[in-house]
Parts: structure tokens; C-alpha cells; sequence
């Protein structure tokens, strides 16, 4: 990997910027380009330090959503060549398109270095091949211009403090033509805002200060405007919501009167 420096996009030598003196580190063979963290990307380790669960616990944890994505999502994807899974968590993403037979190289990248170091013991309890793991700042990305074919995330841009600062980034480092695919990205219509709004209160103090924020159906298409994007509804990921979504995108009345996951497909 030809890295660049997160900050002023200059070729590193040797992990080093020689133009503002930057220097990247390697911990655990996860290649560290973050500075200057911010209150709200500490807290993702937090976190994780604060739920203290071994790898056996956060496989049966993330099942449910592994399921999800099996049934719901995997179909609608579209990946090849060079993946980028910004976001990674747990890496359960990366693991599972390193599986596929069209994708050569799948890199996972997160802020948090306690996710990257369990999702490495995941990788080798799965057998699964991740070509490299990389803690970042989501507006700041070490890597070169137009280098994936695709960029993925899962449960990532309502967590990021701007969006449309991260999409730039993802815009730089992926290839003309290239998709951007985002998924488990939830959607209240306005009505349901309130609502939604209560449950990432309760989200915020079990996260220790992660962002959580709740977009309307009208906010996600803004952040996307000047992008070549498709939107597409997904059932919620709660089973006790799925017939109330059922009968609303029945009727067409969904994205006025209720909320949904959405999946987000961008071509650059």
C-alpha cells in the first residue's frame, strides 16, 4: 500500500511525512494513522474496554446481525477487486466478502484500535483472510487516491460526526465508477423523529458518549445530493417492528409515517 498522510496527502516514507512530520505507528500489526482524537472517536474504545467481552461473546452478540445482513442484504451487493469496509467494528463485514470469489483485497479501517485487535482474533477463529487492519479518522484516510473498487460500512455514517466531510474522503480513495454501499443506516420519517430520538438517548448513555444520531428519510437524500446515489428501504432490524413496517411500505406510507433501515448505494 502507497500510504499518504491523513493530514496533507503527501507520500509517506517509511510510515513518516516528510512535508508536516507526521508519523503513522504499527500496533499489534494494525497500522495506526490517527491524531489528534477527538472526545467523541476516545469513546469508542471506551466502550468496548467498558463491556469487557471476549471473542465467543461478541460472535454470539453480533449473530443476529450477521443473520440480518445474510438474509437481507448480502443479495443487493455488488462488490469485486479492492474493498475498503470503513467502520469495520468487529471486522464481521471484511470476513465475510473476503469469502467472495471476485473481491483480491479487503481492508478493514476503524477508529477504534479495541475493535481492529478483536476483530484480528475473529479473523483467525474464522479463517477468514483480511489483507490489512487500520485505525482512522473517518475524514482523514491514509489511503491512495482511486484505489478500491468498493467501499462498504455497516452501522457507520450515523455515528460519524460529518457526513458530508467522510463521503469526501470515500470519494477520493475509490475508483471512477466505483460504489459506495451503506447499510444498517437507520431512517425515521419526520413524524416518527421524536419517537426514534428517545431510543438514541438511552443508545448514548449505554455508549459512553459514541455519537448516535437519527436522520430523516429527507436528511439522508440531502447528504447525498450531489452524488449519483439510490436508496433503498430494508425491514428493521428488531423483529417486534417488522409487521407495523410491513403495512406501511404496504401502502407506500413509510418514509411519512414510520422509520426503516436503509441501504445506500453511491457510484462515483
Amino acid at each position: 500500500m502507497n500510504w499518504l498522510c491523513p493530514k496533507c496527502k503527501s507520500k509517506l516514507k517509511d510510515l513518516k511525512c516528510q512535508k508536516c512530520n507526521f508519523e503513522a505507528k504499527i500496533q499489534d500489526n494494525i497500522f495506526d494513522f490517527t491524531f489528534d482524537l477527538s472526545r467523541q472517536e476516545l469513546a469508542e474504545d471506551l466502550y468496548r474496554q467498558k463491556q469487557k467481552l471476549d471473542t465467543q461473546e461478541i460472535l454470539a452478540k453480533k449473530s443476529g446481525t450477521i443473520g440480518y445482513f445474510l438474509r437481507n442484504i448480502k443479495d443487493k451487493l455488488q462488490v469485486r477487486g479492492k474493498i475498503l469496509d470503513i467502520g469495520a467494528g468487529y471486522c464481521w463485514l471484511s470476513g465475510l466478502l473476503s469469502r467472495n470469489a471476485k473481491v483480491d483485497e479487503v481492508w478493514s479501517a476503524d477508529v477504534s484500535m479495541e475493535a481492529l485487535k478483536i476483530g484480528q482474533k475473529i479473523a483467525e477463529l474464522r479463517d477468514y483472510e483480511i489483507s490489512g487492519y487500520v485505525r482512522i479518522k473517518a475524514d482523514f484516510l491514509p489511503f491512495p487516491n482511486h484505489y478500491f473498487d468498493n467501499v462498504v460500512s455497516s452501522a457507520f455514517l450515523h455515528h460519524v460526526q460529518n457526513v458530508p466531510s467522510v463521503l469526501s474522503e470515500i470519494k477520493r480513495v475509490i475508483k471512477p465508477g466505483g460504489v459506495y454501499c451503506a447499510f444498517l443506516e437507520p431512517a425515521s420519517s419526520l413524524l416518527f423523529k421524536p419517537i426514534y430520538k428517545l431510543k438514541t438517548k438511552k443508545a448514548k448513555k449505554d455508549h459512553l458518549g459514541v455519537q448516535e444520531s437519527i436522520y430523516t428519510f429527507r436528511e439522508w437524500k440531502n447528504f447525498f445530493k450531489k452524488y449519483q446515489a439510490s436508496f433503498t428501504l430494508i425491514p428493521p432490524e428488531h423483529e417486534k417492528w417488522y409487521s407495523l413496517w410491513k403495512f406501511f411500505k404496504t401502502f407506500n406510507l413509510t418514509r411519512f409515517l414510520f422509520f426503516s433501515n436503509i441501504l445506500i448505494k453511491v457510484k462515483f
